[in-house]
């Protein structure tokens, strides 16, 4: 191409390098959703909306995933709540959440959320200080933070 064969040897070299960067960031993408790869950079943007909209009567989140479909995104998790919520009660707290994630999402996501009735090693950790059954004291405020979140199991200070 340009008369100098080293440098169109160079020059190929450079074009053939960048076509296999791009093709490996494509293939990347392509498999990461294929095979529901978490969305880290979206899990601690819901943590943050989370977090910043909190009610007093979600005591713990936990087993958080996120998966994104094309332009949106799948949220699956498990909420303790008061065990002495009736079930519309229980269904508003619910609400809430989905429409706090929704507000700040622009309604890009769709959300699972399964209840959990909290027992008493929640109690710890609870922010309801008017609670008419608390059995254990409170003792802090557990900070919810994306690896915490992940986690499989209801979260309580040992």
């Amino acid at each position: 191409f340009t008369g100098l064969t080293w440098m169109d040897a160079v020059l190929t070299i450079l074009l053939g390098s960048y076509i296999l960067y791009v093709g490996y960031r494509l293939l990347r993408k392509s498999m990461a959703g294929l095979m529901d790869e978490a969305d880290f950079i979206m899990l601690d943007k819901i943590v943050g909306v989370l977090n910043e909209g909190r009610r007093k009567y979600w005591i713990d989140v936990h087993n958080l995933r996120v998966v994104k479909y094309g332009a949106y995104f799948h949220i699956d998790m498990h909420l303790t709540l008061p065990w002495y919520l009736d079930l519309n009660q229980s269904h508003s707290e619910v609400k809430e959440m989905e429409a706090l994630v929704n507000r700040n999402f622009g309604n890009r996501v769709e959300l699972f959320i399964h209840t959990d009735p909290c027992k008493p090693e929640s109690c710890p950790i609870c922010l309801i200080f008017d609670c008419p059954v608390r059995q254990r004291p409170f003792i802090k405020k557990l900070e919810w933070t994306t690896d915490l979140l992940q986690h499989d199991k209801a979260h309580h200070l040992s």
